[in-house]
């Protein structure tokens, strides 16, 4: 859709045009009409005017520039409004309805479109509600396999052919990525990012032996040690097709035991951490299956397909040149475009300074909660393996990203991921809204706010608003990378610098 200021310039110029063109027309049909004698008195006593028909020529001109700007404000804007808030409605949010102004006719297209949008809402729930019965029974069943895997004490992971988790519980996450470590277990995340190459295509390697020789049900240990601990891992083949003997000779995928070191394990101290901490169920996603490897350039990749990591900051200013520093870092991933459940980071970061007042009035974040906690230099190696393989997306991400850039140089950790930003995107799908403040935004595509102003929460918020910008984005015909960072290039906000 064109600018506004484009619309209101070509309209001026056509009625210009035209109104000018009508003069020049009638005042040549009447020389043809006019005697010799009548024409040359009219031309003479034109002549004898002087600028006067200069000064009436601009005085239209000027006059079909007002009446430009009020059919462009009177109806053309609102119409590109109306536009973007029917989609926000049939796309983004059926809850979403459009507000009644503006002249009779558009008052009355509105109660129309609200009418036929609440019809659509009404009938997406019945359809909802008829899938919820029927998912019923399965995610019943997919619950009670959840429960069970989330009670044994041993790890257990499950990968597609090409190693990309599709399910693990919490006991293999804390048995192989303990915390403050580099190595990150979550949904759409890559094994070899875990074991490492040396350790992982040898075990699928031997695997393939195995069934080359015959074997029907082979089993690989894998010699792996997290710190000081050994850890007993075992991998087996998942068969991709109902002939068990093939199982490792074309596997689907690989299923993986984690068991920690025995006699830690009997220690008391692991018992108690045991029992202390509830089960939880185990987190999957098998359309990853199907989801492996691509030689599809990044740019040229469907935006449905990549893994997101969605971040926030929080600051102890706004001014990362003059000083001002990250207090807290928080993220959550995107993966098969779903939120990926249990893959988060979050954590705050002591930043040898004071905080600013105006700062703690808006996260809460003292002095003295962060005084002890991790500074930037150990923080920032960490969030960078868990962005690994990921587009960064935030909301007014420049700001952001600022502070990492700055201290890239004292750290030696550089983020080089393409960058989306919901502001930006916000401007493409919605260019007459001028409220693009991500509470505004959740709010129009119908999305609790909560935690608000905590890394975390906001990077939760700008997750939601974003997945729920992808159809949005593809009715506009905006359907992979390049094509979404090179429409956000265009908005009115790319040239937001800090």
């Amino acid at each position: 859709m064109k600018p506004a200021h484009v619309r209101f310039l070509q309209l001026w110029v056509m009625l210009s045009l035209a109104c000018l063109g009508t003069v020049v027309l009638v005042a040549v049909a009447l020389g043809a009409t006019l005697a010799p004698e009548a024409r040359a008195a009219a031309i003479g006593l034109l002549a004898a005017t002087g600028t006067l028909p200069y000064l009436l020529a601009l005085m239209l001109v000027a006059a079909m520039g007002f009446l430009s700007a009020w059919i462009n404000a009177g109806y053309f804007t609102p119409l590109g409004a109306l536009a973007d808030a029917t989609a926000f409605a049939a796309l983004g949010n059926p809850a979403h309805r459009l507000p009644a102004d503006g002249p009779r006719e558009l008052r009355h297209l509105v109660d129309t479109i609200n009418a036929l949008a609440e019809r659509h809402d009404r009938a997406l729930r019945d359809v909802d509600a008829r899938v919820d019965e029927v998912r019923g029974a399965l995610e019943a069943e997919r619950n009670r396999l959840a429960v069970l895997l989330a009670e044994l004490p041993q790890g257990v992971v499950a990968c597609n052919a090409q190693g990309i988790v599709l399910l693990f519980n919490e006991q293999a996450r804390r048995l192989l990525c303990p915390p403050q470590g580099q190595a990150f277990l979550g949904l759409g995340r890559s094994l070899h990012s875990v074991f490492g190459d040396a350790v992982l295509a040898p075990a699928m390697a031997s695997l393939a032996a195995c069934a080359a020789e015959g074997e029907i049900d082979p089993v690989v240990e894998l010699p792996v040690t997290v710190g000081a601990m050994a850890i007993r891992v075992r991998m087996a083949p998942v068969a991709g097709t109902a002939d068990l003997a093939r199982a490792a000779s074309a596997p689907a995928g690989y299923v993986l035991l984690v068991e920690g070191d025995r006699s830690s394990a009997s220690s008391p101290a692991a018992r108690a951490a045991r029992t202390a901490a509830p089960a939880r169920p185990v987190f999957y996603d098998f359309n990853l299956f199907a989801r492996g490897h691509t030689h599809t350039a990044l740019e040229e990749r469907a935006l449905a397909d990549l893994a997101y990591t969605v971040f926030d900051t929080e600051t102890t200013g706004l001014d990362p040149a003059a000083g001002d520093e990250i207090v807290a870092i928080g993220a959550a991933r995107i993966v098969n475009a779903h939120l990926a459940p249990g893959d988060t980071f979050d954590t705050l970061v002591d930043p040898g300074r004071p905080v600013g007042p105006h700062s703690v009035a808006v996260h809460g974040l003292t002095d003295a909660l962060l005084c002890g906690q991790p500074p930037l230099a150990t923080v920032l190696p960490r969030f960078h393996a868990f962005c690994a393989d990921t587009v960064l997306v935030g909301h007014n991400v420049a700001f952001d990203l600022r502070f990492l850039q700055l201290k890239e140089q004292a750290t030696g950790v550089c983020f080089r991921q393409p960058v989306l930003d919901t502001l930006l995107l916000a401007a493409v799908i919605d260019e007459h809204n001028g409220d693009d403040r991500l509470e505004a935004i959740a709010h129009r595509f119908g999305i609790e706010v909560l935690a608000r102003h905590t890394a975390l929460g906001d990077a939760f918020i700008t997750a939601e608003v974003f997945l729920k910008m992808l159809p949005l984005l593809a009715a506009r015909g905006i359907a992979n990378l390049g094509q979404a960072r090179a429409a956000a290039e265009k908005t009115r906000y790319a040239r937001l610098r800090y």
